[in-house]
């Protein structure tokens, strides 16, 4: 359909995203367009009504960077961005009205356009009513479907194709968009004692080996397996880093207690100690590394430390093949391993499916994105695993090898939350769990009735799924 209004008026609510396609497809779409109007909320806490200048100098400050002439010669649609216009009470016919009056002056000679996906229904209904008497035949409005992603036009011919995948957002700009920052450490703040990406690769491809072989069970077993809680006790970080800060002691007393069988060791050293507190924290910190030292690990435990770097192995085979643990570690390696084997692994790997097989259905794929709001400090953080976009569509994807019920649901719900507050209504969530068939199938209805996110936009992924090619064929099938 042709596009002929010169005018362009947009409702700013909380969710900037659909004024920011609205204001892409229409300037891409309408060499007419010359002039764009920006009516937002003003904070008034009155009426507890919240401000939403921020959001619409965002989009200024963008439109007016993106079609900004390079020259005087330059062809570049030139658009002018009127003063913002503020609503004091977005409930009160009178108050927009006397504020739309900026719009409607000498309204016999212009087109204007109403797009009114954003803003309270109130605003929408009284703006687009007062705007449409003002400006008579001259006067158009639209709004988007989420539901399928087409611009519907008031009264004349809709835009019938999807514009989805169409208009493009890069990640950075969407986060900044909706108020949100990256941490200047994103994607290089896990595991960061394992640096090559040819080692990681290297590791990641030995768990595709044993989730393609079915053995990923026998890596998680608690005879031989990774067991969290020998490796991730629940304890103060500060009592692991004693621990291992004494064992790389040539004298480490620590060390000698946990390897003497007749604990002999243990008893000298308590002996030593005058306090009861003093001695109840060393037993505490040689009961723990017991443990560690005298872990015996399986097989398959084994193939993934051998794919590690030599100096970040936790246990090694020595010339006699035995399996020995390595006391020079030190703790920042050892806890950045076990950060890798607790859960970093799975959300590299899923990475590397999605970058293997569906690297075309996406304009970026990132991992480990660390973002917080603009008002709060850095350290009021959280982190999406990996995020997908596909032309202005977030989807957004939480990792976890957890089989538990109540701890998946709760990673689903975050999924969910953070997905919408970045990537507004139309995000979509994927959360890929360690959880079986029947617990995955409830998990997914709970958390749509519960969230009351629409089928669509949410699905759930279990173990039984997690071989290459029925995760792509999962993840594929939801996306398109």
């Amino acid at each position: 359909m042709e596009l002929d209004f010169t005018e362009l008026a947009l409702l700013i609510g909380t969710n900037p995203l659909p004024n920011y396609i609205a204001l892409k497809y229409f300037t891409e779409n309408n060499k007419n367009l010359k002039k764009i109007w920006l009516i937002c909320s003003e904070k008034n806490p009155k009426i507890n009504q919240d401000s939403t200048q921020e959001y619409a100098e965002s989009l200024k400050e963008y439109f007016s960077k993106v079609n900004a002439p390079l020259n005087s010669t330059d062809d570049l649609q030139k658009l002018e961005f009127s003063e913002i216009i503020y609503i004091n009470d977005i409930g009160s016919k009178k108050t927009i009205e006397e504020q739309l009056k900026k719009i409607a002056k000498d309204s016999n000679s212009r087109k204007l356009h109403l797009f009114f996906t954003g803003g309270s229904k109130a605003m929408s209904a009284y703006s687009y009513y007062y705007l449409k008497e003002k400006f008579k035949n001259k006067f158009s409005a639209s709004y988007l479907s989420a539901r399928d992603w087409k611009i519907i036009f008031d009264g004349e011919e809709n835009i019938t194709e999807s514009i989805a995948d169409k208009i493009k957002i890069n990640f950075d700009y969407l986060a900044k968009m909706h108020r949100f920052k990256i941490a200047e450490n994103s994607e290089n703040h896990a595991c960061i004692s394992i640096k090559s990406e040819d080692f990681t690769d290297i590791i990641i491809k030995q768990f595709i080996e044993i989730i393609e072989s079915e053995k990923i069970g026998e890596f998680y077993s608690k005879s031989g397996g990774y067991n969290r809680n020998i490796f991730k006790p629940d304890v103060k970080c500060k009592i692991m880093e004693q621990i291992f800060k004494n064992i790389t002691k040539e004298d480490s007393n620590i060390l000698k207690a946990a390897a003497d069988v007749s604990a002999q060791c243990l008893k000298e050293e308590e002996n030593r100690l005058k306090s009861t507190e003093d001695k109840s924290k060393f037993n505490e910190k040689v009961n723990i590394f017991k443990k560690i030292l005298n872990y015996r690990p399986n097989e398959t435990f084994m193939k993934v430390m051998e794919s590690f770097p030599e100096d970040c192995r936790i246990y090694y085979y020595d010339d006699s093949k035995n399996i020995n643990f390595q006391t020079e570690i030190g703790y920042k390696r050892y806890n950045d391993i076990v950060k890798f084997l607790d859960g970093f692994w799975f959300e590299q790997y899923v990475c590397k499916v999605i970058e293997n097989n569906l690297k075309n259905n996406f304009d970026e794929i990132l991992s480990n994105q660390i973002l917080y709001r603009k008002s709060d400090a850095q350290s009021n953080n959280f982190e999406l695993d990996i995020v997908l976009l596909k032309g202005c569509q977030l989807i957004g994807i939480s990792c976890t090898t957890a089989e538990n019920k109540h701890l998946c649901k709760e990673k689903g719900f975050e999924i969910i939350l953070r997905t919408k507050q970045i990537g507004g209504a139309e995000a979509k969530a994927i959360l890929i769990t360690g959880a079986e068939k029947e617990i995955v199938e409830k998990l997914q209805a709970e958390l749509i009735l519960e969230s009351g996110t629409v089928k669509k936009n949410i699905i759930v992924i279990g173990k039984d799924d997690w071989r290459e090619c029925a995760l792509k064929e999962k993840i594929q099938e939801f996306i398109n």
